[in-house]
């Protein structure tokens, strides 16, 4: 657990745990909320929100939430000794307190202890911001297109 402040108001506890299959309703908000300013800007962006009980059920999910909901999400799976981080979320109004981080650090604590030798993502060459924190992670770029930036770390 960890604390995010609002302003003026006390800290609140921020827990992070798996998601489960009632999660699904706040984990597509989150998801839309996190996309919402990508969406118009960028014709070629996946619908990232159209996430089904079938994709909580293939993939390893997790949820940062505090007493009002879900704050952010990560989901990744796994194929032989390589991980896929296949979505990470944080809510707008939940930004810059360290919950992507936290998630990115979680997703690769849980691909290392599953034995794999790396893990993959991939965004939008034309979301910078997120392309620069994976490169300031450890991460590196692997290929890269009109479409497309396929990153990469080893672990």
């Amino acid at each position: 657990m960890f604390k995010r402040s609002f302003d003026g108001i006390l800290p609140r506890m921020v827990r992070l745990r798996r998601a489960r299959a009632d999660d699904l309703s706040e984990i597509r908000e989150t998801l839309s909320a996190a996309y919402a300013p990508f969406v118009k800007a960028l014709p070629d962006l996946p619908d990232v929100s159209a996430v089904d009980e079938g994709d909580l059920a293939n993939m390893t999910c997790w949820v940062a939430e505090d007493d009002d909901g879900v704050l952010a999400v990560a989901m990744a799976t796994q194929s032989g000794q390589v991980a896929h981080l296949a979505n990470l979320a944080v809510r707008p109004t939940s930004g810059g307190q360290g919950l992507g981080r936290r998630m990115i650090d979680t997703v690769v604590q849980w691909a290392r202890d599953a034995g794999c030798r790396e893990i993959t993502l991939a965004t939008h060459p034309d979301m910078g911001n997120n392309v620069a924190l994976y490169e300031n992670l450890g991460w590196r770029i692997a290929e890269s297109s009109d479409h497309k930036v396929t990153l990469v770390r080893r672990l």
